[in-house]
């Protein structure tokens, strides 16, 4: 089962919740995204994991500013 991963953006950021079939576990509450196609870099302020019953991970939130 591959990762979800659920960009929540700022109201005035004007972007679409995004969800990442791939996407590195690494990144962390400090760190500034860039996604193609898009010069602005989002930094991450908040990071979630939701576990399945197994422990396994079913999807990260992050949300950034």
């Amino acid at each position: 089962m591959k990762t979800q991963h659920r960009f929540h953006y700022t109201h005035e950021a004007k972007q679409q919740t995004l969800d990442f079939a791939e996407f590195d576990l690494h990144v962390n509450v400090g760190d500034r995204v860039v996604f193609p196609g898009s010069d602005h870099a989002y930094e991450v302020i908040y990071k979630e994991f939701h576990l399945n019953s197994d422990g396994s991970v079913e999807h990260v939130d992050y949300r950034t500013d």
